[in-house]
């Protein structure tokens, strides 16, 4: 195992990143020290996979990209590879898998286990160069990343001792993880969006993108609208159940004025009866 080699003068490179190379063949690890450090990279060697976990155990200097052979005599590279990547120190080391006598299913396999790269030997120098800077960069862009999101969850944050803020902490705490609808009221700047953020960052949903929406450029037509979906939703139902209501008022007071109709004409009909036995009974007395 060689120490790093120091970036030769003018190489352009603004900090020299360190690559690890584990490959069992002398002559490979010899071909890509050579490539790398003619670009400015130092480079540490490995002759094996259990050597290489001791380097990236308690890297100096650390460890920027690894190139690893899926041939070696300890163990597999891709099972090197699986070790790593189950490792929180290890896991986010970009890594290159090589190999002399690669299929497509160890390729497919190396993808799937996290390799940032896969190509076969023998090694071209452009392959190379093309292949280490590629991944280097994607490095970069997701450390880059993922310091932005972390300060912009900072940035977010709330601070406070006074009562008011702790009971608001504890009112956010309790909303958080329900599925209720949330209405934060208040002035301009009072912190409405802070709030909402709060509740998505402690809500089961925050690994779902938070959306914000301007209000102010939404017409207040349309704002009305959506905001009362739900009300407006239920109108139909309420017009029908209204109007279901009212066609069961109207059967029921034409069935008792139907009814009372003909309790009126049968009472008419036995009166007009009396009064014609009346009067044959009165004719008859005379």
């Amino acid at each position: 195992m060689s120490n790093p080699s120091t970036p030769p003068a003018g190489s352009g490179v603004p900090s020299a990143k360190t690559v690890l190379v584990v490959d069992d063949e002398k002559n490979i690890r010899r071909a890509l020290q050579l490539v790398l450090e003619g670009e400015g990279y130092g480079v540490l060697q490995a002759e094996t996979a259990t050597q290489g976990l001791e380097t990236l155990s308690n890297p100096d200097p650390p460890v920027d990209l690894v190139i690893l052979d899926v041939k070696l005599p300890d163990m597999s590279g891709l099972e090197a590879l699986e070790r790593l990547r189950r490792d929180d120190a290890t896991k986010d080391i970009p890594i290159i898998v090589i190999s002399g006598h690669a299929s497509v299913n160890e390729a497919v396999q190396a993808i799937k286990l996290g390799a940032s790269d896969f190509f076969e030997k023998p090694l071209a120098r452009e392959r190379v160069l093309v292949s280490v800077r590629n991944v280097l960069d994607a490095a970069q862009a997701r450390r880059v990343l993922d310091q932005v999101a972390l300060s912009e969850a900072h940035r977010h944050e709330m601070i406070g001792r006074s009562g008011a803020v702790k009971k608001l902490f504890v009112e956010i705490e309790k909303v958080a993880p329900t599925k209720a609808s949330v209405l934060i009221t208040g002035e301009s700047g009072t912190g409405k969006e802070l709030i909402s953020r709060a509740i998505h960052r402690l809500s089961p949903r925050k690994s779902n993108p938070f959306i914000k929406v301007n209000c102010a450029a939404i017409p207040a037509s349309s704002s009305r609208a959506s905001c009362s979906a739900t009300s407006a939703e239920r109108l139909p139902a309420r017009k029908l159940e209204s109007e279901g209501s009212s066609s069961r008022r109207t059967a029921a007071r034409s069935s008792w004025m139907r009814s009372a109709t003909w309790t009126w004409s049968r009472r008419r009909r036995s009166f007009v009866r009396f009064n014609r036995a009346r009067s044959h009974a009165l004719a008859a007395s005379t």
